[in-house]
């Protein structure tokens, strides 16, 4: 049997984990003087947290109707991808960040397309929805 999970499930539950971990560096800001975790690793937390912020806008706005078409979703992998590469170029290989940004392009690249026909027509399409000649 497959488990199911809507997609406003799947929202709910990008949306929690991302509350939990920006409360937690709320949290931990506090705890800094227990020495448990030194300054750096609360600026990697809390850096982390901030790459994961567009994939959150992503999946709230790819969610937010019943079906979704191409032309909004792929310029969505094209932002997200474009997000993890900026990422990358400006942190080193030795950076968890850029670890996380290596591995959320990857797992992108694995459902984009681009040499799909289906995938050219949406970005067209998005292009001409943009430029307000529909």
């Amino acid at each position: 049997m497959e488990l199911y999970i809507s997609d406003a499930q799947n929202s709910s539950i990008m949306r929690h984990a991302l509350n939990q971990t920006q409360l937690a560096v709320i949290q931990c800001k506090d705890m800094r003087k227990t020495k448990m975790l030194c300054q750096d690793d609360w600026d990697n937390f809390e850096s982390l947290a901030n790459f994961l912020e567009l994939f959150l806008q992503a999946t709230e706005q790819c969610t937010m109707d019943k079906g979704q078409s191409l032309s909004k979703v792929v310029p969505w992998y094209n932002l997200l991808m474009d997000h993890c590469e900026k990422v990358k170029k400006s942190t080193t290989e030795e950076d968890d960040l850029w670890d996380a940004a290596e591995a959320a392009f990857e797992k992108l690249k694995q459902y984009y397309d681009c040499s799909s026909e289906h995938m050219t027509i949406a970005v067209l399409q998005n292009v001409v929805l943009l430029s307000g000649r529909v």
